[in-house]
C-alpha cells in the first residue's frame, strides 16, 4: 500500500514521529524522551493556545520547522480558521436554539 499526503510537504508531529521510529526500530530511552518532551511542548503551547488543531499545527511548523515557513501562507491558514470559527459559532447558535426550542416545547406540554 502506499500513502499520499495531501498536504506536500507534511512535517509529523514529534508523537507521530515517535511512533513511527518505534515501529521500524529499538529507540532509546534519551530519544523517547525528547520527542515525548517535544510533544508535550507541542500541546501545551500550541494545542491549547488556539481553537482549532490546524491552526495549532501550522502555528507549530511556522515556529519550529523553519524549512517549512516559506511554504506556509499565513494569510491562508487565518482565513480557514475563519470558515472553522464561522461554523462553530452557527453551530452553537443553532444548539442553542434547539435547546431553547426543546424547553418551551417541554413548559407547553405542562400546560
Amino acid at each position: 500500500m502506499k500513502i499520499r499526503y495531501v498536504e506536500k510537504p507534511y512535517h509529523f508531529t514529534p508523537l507521530t514521529i515517535l511512533k513511527r521510529k518505534m515501529v521500524r526500530v529499538d529507540v532509546g530511552d534519551e530519544e523517547i524522551e525528547k520527542l515525548v518532551r517535544f510533544y508535550v511542548d507541542y500541546v501545551r503551547s500550541y494545542i491549547y493556545r488556539f481553537d482549532n488543531r490546524d491552526k495549532a499545527y501550522y502555528e507549530w511548523v511556522y515556529e519550529k520547522v523553519p524549512w517549512l515557513r516559506r511554504k506556509i501562507n499565513r494569510e491562508e491558514v487565518e482565513f480557514l480558521n475563519s470558515i472553522i470559527q464561522r461554523s462553530w459559532t452557527h453551530a452553537a447558535s443553532a444548539a442553542r436554539a434547539f435547546g431553547f426550542w426543546f424547553v418551551a416545547s417541554r413548559a407547553l406540554r405542562r400546560l
